[in-house]
């Protein structure tokens, strides 16, 4: 259960990051093509604001990269765990069966017991 709670924060999380992402790269465009402009002395296009935002995005993307891996990790984690959990309720159902038919034996033997016991005391009279 904490697994897949885990699970579904880090997916929300990765979402809400691309979504994030997305939304500052869309921004980031506006602002280039509004703010693109030459260079006055040497007349080349000014590239400032292009390399800010190469980071900015770069970093983002990495962001993004290290959560998708942590979500891949969380949700093989998840599967091995409930692999786990399903061994070990065959187990136990298996120990249940074993112990239902010890006590049934058990049981048997003290009505063996008791009826020997009877049938004894009874003779003794």
């Amino acid at each position: 259960m904490r697994l897949e709670q885990e699970n579904d924060d880090l997916a929300h999380e990765l979402v809400t990051s691309k979504i994030a992402l997305r939304t500052d790269l869309d921004q980031v465009r506006r602002r280039v093509l509004t703010h693109n402009a030459l260079c006055s002395p040497c007349g080349k296009l000014k590239l400032s604001v292009c390399v800010c935002v190469c980071v900015c995005v770069c970093q983002a993307e990495d962001k993004a990269d290290v959560l998708n891996k942590e979500l891949l990790s969380t949700k093989q984690r998840l599967v091995e765990t409930e692999e786990e959990k399903r061994c070990q309720e065959e187990e136990t159902a298996q120990l249940k069966e074993v112990f239902r038919r010890e006590l049934e034996k058990a049981e048997l033997e003290i009505k063996k017991t008791t009826a020997i016991i009877t049938e004894y005391k009874q003779v003794e009279r």
